[in-house]
């Protein structure tokens, strides 16, 4: 017997009234809608339970500003090819050079949740922790570096966090903060949580 949908049935006789298809398909539509919103909530606690709400906060709000952050234009890589004169492929080299050329911004203090603004903005502008470090990670991203912006709102601050990419075992294994606000860049080792042990670094330098 064909399966079909009714809007109402007598709950005497047992009879209804068949649906028509649009009523199916927004009923099916509402249920498949509830059913995505039902996972996501899954998804959502088992975050909050194994992660703890900080550190799941930390990673969205890093997450949502790299998105922001990120920079693919012509004129991005341009200006981060005109600010370096490194040509290899090693990610940390690079950043280093980059920091070098284009430390000394001026810094605008807002809060952390302050909106963003373009990099070119930052650059002509300056800006908060977290929109020097979006220029910084959309210069990298620009030139075909992997970057992130990596936040934590225990320290109410943001940095630009760079995997190492690159041939030979020069760095490798490590991962660099550059820290836009004072200038400085730190390299650790990949097993190393740089905000529970700032010290701990491998290699620092201070531009400023």
């Amino acid at each position: 017997m064909e399966a079909r949908y009714y809007k109402f049935i007598c709950p005497n006789c047992g009879k209804g009234k068949p649906a028509t298809k649009k009523e199916v398909a927004i009923d099916v539509g509402l249920k498949s809608i509830l059913a995505i919103l039902v996972m996501f909530g899954v998804f959502f606690l088992i975050q909050l339970v194994f992660i703890g709400p900080t550190d799941m906060f930390n990673t969205y709000l890093s997450a949502s500003f790299t998105s922001a952050a990120y920079g693919n234009s012509q004129e991005l890589r341009g200006l981060a090819l005109n600010l370096t004169s490194y040509d290899g492929w090693n990610s940390h080299i690079f950043a280093m050079d980059l920091l070098a050329n284009i430390g000394d911004m001026r810094y605008v203090p807002t809060d952390l949740y302050h909106g963003m603004y373009g990099p070119m903005e930052t650059l002509k502008e300056g800006g908060d922790c977290k929109q020097m470090s979006a220029l910084f990670v959309a210069l990298m991203r620009s030139s075909g570096y992997k970057a992130f912006i990596d936040c934590s709102i225990e320290h109410n601050h943001c940095v630009a966090k760079i995997p190492y990419t690159g041939n030979g075992n020069f760095y490798g294994g490590t991962y660099m903060v550059v820290d836009m606000t004072d200038d400085a860049f730190y390299i650790y080792d990949n097993s190393v949580n740089h905000w529970d042990n700032k010290q701990d670094y491998l290699e620092m330098a201070d531009y400023g």
